[in-house]
């Protein structure tokens, strides 16, 4: 009871199995929870996990599901009281969206940019905790490419095919959210119509041809010029 009014406030052991559950202070983060001294005014006895902000007797940010001293999922990382990163939404525990692979405290994967509770950039779609569609390579939380504007699961626009983030087949030139260069019109990855390598070697070959003609027309010429005077001759 740090505030005196006989009620625990922080390492509040909910089970009575004589360890903390809630509101676990632990300062030093070494998995073990701190000795509190109620008497001591100048302790920092703020909850460090499994914080119960709605005084349920139920944690709801900074969940520590492994028993390890540190949070898990529901991680408030910048103290408002409200979970920022490794987001539960379904109360599985385990994080659906804002999850955050390399623990640098920002998300990477199934990002909701728009605080729906739903993820709208770099989407995990077989749970390889890489993103599979509207994936943003730029980090100006817009998708860049495989970019899914039906929101069936499956990329339509800025396809990458080979992995090297960069758009291969379907690509939006004119960002109005339809394929304007190497639409793949039969599903089978490929380019089919208004290919940009192909109206490129188009041009180059057609310049190349037009040479050529130029120089054979005048290679037959002078040889005509020369048959004819050689024929007047006799």
């Amino acid at each position: 009871d740090t505030d005196g009014d006989n009620k625990p406030d922080v390492n509040i052991d909910t089970d009575g199995d004589n360890q903390p559950d809630i509101n676990i202070v632990d300062k030093d983060k070494d998995g073990q929870p701190d000795n509190i001294d109620p008497k001591d005014p100048n302790q920092d006895t703020t909850p460090d996990i499994n914080i119960d902000t709605d005084k349920d007797g139920k944690p709801d940010i900074n969940i520590d599901t492994d028993k390890d001293g540190k949070p898990d999922i529901n991680i408030d990382t910048d103290n408002d009281g409200k979970p920022d990163t490794n987001i539960d939404t379904d109360n599985d525990g385990k994080p659906n969206i804002n999850i955050d692979t390399d623990n640098d405290g920002k998300p990477n994967i199934n990002i909701d940019t728009d605080n729906d509770g739903k993820p709208n950039i770099n989407i995990d779609t077989d749970n390889d905790n890489k993103p599979n569609i509207n994936i943003d390579t730029d980090n100006d939380g817009k998708p860049n490419i495989n970019i899914d504007t039906d929101n069936d699961g499956k990329p339509n626009i800025n396809i990458d095919t080979d992995n090297d983030d960069k758009a291969d087949i379907n690509i939006d030139t004119d960002n109005d959210g339809k394929a304007d260069a190497n639409i793949d019109t039969d599903g089978d990855g490929k380019p089919d119509k208004n290919l940009i390598g192909a109206i490129e070697t188009s041009d180059s070959y057609n310049a190349m041809v037009y040479v050529w003609l130029i120089v054979v027309s005048s290679l037959f010429a002078i040889v005509l010029n020369r048959v004819g005077k050689s024929y007047l001759r006799r």
